[in-house]
């Protein structure tokens, strides 16, 4: 069994620009929406007794822009 995970919500704003409400969005699915999917395929692999999972992340975890400050932190 291979799972892999790429979500993304990407909101090009400059930071200074973002309401809290634009963090949460993209919390809830570059993070939260990793988290639900991998809980229940974990399990099934655990009962398999085998599996992989792959999750994507980003560069700008690392390496952030100006229009990156939500998205840059949830892929890290």
């Amino acid at each position: 069994v291979l799972a892999v995970f790429n979500a993304g919500n990407y909101i090009a704003t400059p930071g200074e620009n973002l309401v809290v409400r634009d963090f949460h969005r993209s919390f809830a699915v570059n993070y939260f929406g990793i988290v639900n999917g991998v809980v229940p395929v974990v399990e099934h692999m655990r009962v398999r007794g085998r599996g992989h999972v792959v999750l994507v992340g980003s560069v700008t975890a690392y390496s952030g822009w100006p229009t990156t400050a939500a998205y840059g932190g949830t892929k890290a």
